[in-house]
Formats: C-alpha cells, structure tokens, sequence
C-alpha cells in the first residue's frame, strides 16, 4: 500500500491518467469522423471493463455503472 492504494490499483489509475484529456464536442467529433483509434475516454474504459484484474483491485460489483459480466468480457489471451 502507497497513499492507501495497492499496487493494481495505481496501476489502473496511472493508466487513466495518461489518457486524461478534455475534449470540447467539435473535436471528438471530428476525432471520430476522421481517426481510427477511439477517443481517449473509450481507451480506458474500453480496456479497464474487461480486465477481470480491475475488478479485484477495485472490487468493482454487479450494480457499479462500468460492470461487465465476465461471460461478456473480451479475452485475447
């Protein structure tokens, strides 16, 4: 533990945090019209909801908003 957070868990919010942006809604659109990657929000999010071991180091539940049942959660390895 380090400021009250485990070793995951500045993990996970280090990665939020490289991805931290504001964005004004001209721009993600034009992001999303002419840029194949997703907006920086949707590269968290996207990446963290599938990641069985944000769950642990969270203790994210069923009735968190960004919750996504494991038999829904992409596995690529």
């Amino acid at each position: 533990m380090l400021d009250g957070f485990s070793g995951d868990q500045r993990f996970f919010l280090s990665y939020g945090q490289i991805w931290r942006s504001r964005y004004r809604d001209a721009a993600i659109r034009q992001q999303v019209l002419s840029n194949p990657h997703s907006p920086a929000p949707f590269r968290v999010i996207g990446a963290t909801r599938n990641l069985d071991d944000w769950y642990n180091a969270f203790d994210v539940k069923p009735v968190d908003k960004y919750y996504l049942p494991p038999d829904q959660r992409v596995r690529l390895w």
